[in-house]
């Protein structure tokens, strides 16, 4: 996508939201590109860099601890980024206007001129379709094991009764006094870890995230310097919105 789109040479690619960073040591490898990593998790990061020192490319990355929706990372990241991306429908942690405004300017400093910024939002269908409101869509479960398979992990994602509000557009219940953000679904996730066949812990979290629409993106994007120049609905460029296996919004914004 970058190479469709610009001009410049990847030299530098920034991951915001990254958890484990595997998109950035894997660009950093394959591009041999330097790669900023960001998120606010110490644990995360801390994750990242193991993985990133097995991936053979630490020393090519840099991971940076911060909020994204808050003011001033962009001037922690040493190098101009030519390719940007916040995947994984990270940007749903944007719950008011004011956080998103706050993310799309942070990341439009970070970038070069005529850089990409590529975001991984949900489809369309999935709030325009009714599917936000369809509960038993939302109930999935899987389960992972460690590499010795003494351990699994079950995730459980959604659970009967996750609320979403249509009345009102995110940010406005902050407006008006509301406890929890309007228009953000609340999805329940749970992770229960098992030793052979005991479980040895749970942990049940609801996680609010905002639904996006791509003319929300569009005019976050217009207000910093950064036009929608492609939209996807998949990693593959052929796969546009309307096709029949998009399932995602794959967004292409570049920096003015």
């Amino acid at each position: 996508m970058h190479q469709r789109h610009c001009d410049n040479a990847m030299q530098h690619f920034l991951e915001v939201a990254c958890g484990p960073a595997r998109h950035a040591s894997t660009i950093a490898k394959a591009a041999g590109a330097t790669a900023t990593a960001l998120d606010c998790s110490p644990a995360m990061l801390s994750y990242a860099k193991q993985l990133a020192e097995a991936a053979g490319v630490a020393g090519s990355m840099r991971f940076v601890e911060a909020d994204m929706t808050a003011e001033g990372w962009s001037q922690r990241v040493e190098q101009p980024a030519d390719l940007a991306a916040v995947l994984l429908g990270s940007l749903a942690h944007c719950l008011d206007n004011d956080a998103a405004l706050a993310c799309f300017r942070e990341l439009s400093k970070a970038m070069r001129p005529g850089g990409l910024l590529v975001l991984e939002l949900p489809h369309p269908s999935d709030l325009f379709g009714g599917y936000c409101l369809e509960e038993e869509q939302y109930i999935e479960a899987w389960d992972a094991q460690s590499e010795d398979g003494s351990k699994t992990v079950l995730v459980e994602w959604g659970r009967e009764g996750d609320h979403f509000d249509l009345q009102e557009q995110a940010g406005l219940g902050f407006a008006l006094g509301a406890a929890t953000p309007a228009g953000v679904l609340h999805r329940t996730v749970g992770l229960s870890m098992y030793a052979g066949d005991a479980l040895a812990s749970s942990e049940v979290e609801v996680v609010p995230q905002r639904q996006f629409t791509l003319q929300e993106v569009e005019l976050l994007g217009r207000a910093v310097g950064l036009q929608v120049v492609e939209v996807h609905g998949d990693f593959d460029a052929a796969v546009g919105l309307d096709h029949e296996e998009a399932y995602r919004s794959v967004v292409c914004l570049r920096r003015q």
